[in-house]
């Protein structure tokens, strides 16, 4: 009896000795395997796309591609960054610029508000950059260019966070130098306010951004007299 128990103990122990070393050299079953994270994507759809176009300019008074071809911009905008945060996920992006040819979303950051929302009212900030940061990433990740939005309203004057603008803008160019499909809105909707109020904040926020960047936009550069459009030299 004694003798049959060490005969099966020792063919337990060749078994389990023989799994250990099967699983040692990854014979003991499959493989665990890992999947990346898909890059990002590229529409070839005709339209202007950051995978195509490249970083924008302005030449001969048009909007133009990395080479300098005129480029037509199609898009929507977040009414609001914090009120609109249930949109900032992959399927919303995903199908805007797959299934609606958007080339262009706007991060509509709002300065004055009530509550969290207005970034310059006491609003929460860290929570404002971060939905920035993932709608820029988002935006990479589908083939969008995307427009960081300082969106004056209620305030009227540009001038009254006129401060703020310039560490927020310094912030900002700073971190998304190196992409191209990032655009810069320094003030959007002023009122109540003359042009001449709107020239010399754009001419104080501008060299901000340029210093590091050179992609913004300026309220209604489309429509204003060739002579009044801020150059920013």
């Amino acid at each position: 009896m004694k003798k049959l128990f060490s005969v099966l103990l020792s063919v337990l122990l060749s078994v389990s000795l023989l799994a250990s070393l099967l699983a040692a050299a990854g014979c003991g079953g499959p493989a665990e395997t890992t999947t990346e994270a898909p890059g990002p994507m590229r529409y070839d759809d005709g339209r202007a796309r950051p995978s195509s176009a490249g970083r924008l300019q302005v030449r001969d008074g048009m909007l133009s591609d990395q080479q300098g071809s005129p480029v037509m911009l199609r898009g929507v905008s977040l009414n609001g960054l914090i009120t609109s945060e249930s949109f900032l996920n992959e399927n919303s992006f995903e199908e805007l610029s797959r299934d609606y040819g958007v080339n262009l979303i706007r991060l509509a950051m709002y300065t004055y508000g009530v509550g969290t929302v207005g970034y310059c009212t006491k609003g929460d900030k860290e929570r404002h950059k971060a939905d920035i940061a993932k709608g820029v990433e988002l935006a990479r990740n589908y083939d969008m260019y995307v427009i960081i939005d300082w969106h004056i309203l209620s305030d009227g004057d540009p001038n009254t966070y006129k401060e703020e603008a310039k560490v927020f803008f310094a912030e900002m160019a700073e971190l998304y130098k190196n992409y191209d499909n990032v655009l810069y809105e320094i003030c959007n909707e002023p009122n109540h306010v003359d042009w001449a109020a709107c020239k010399s904040y754009a001419e104080e926020v501008i060299p901000v951004i340029r210093s590091v960047s050179t992609t913004f936009s300026t309220p209604s550069t489309s429509t204003l007299p060739r002579t009044e459009r801020i150059s920013g030299k």
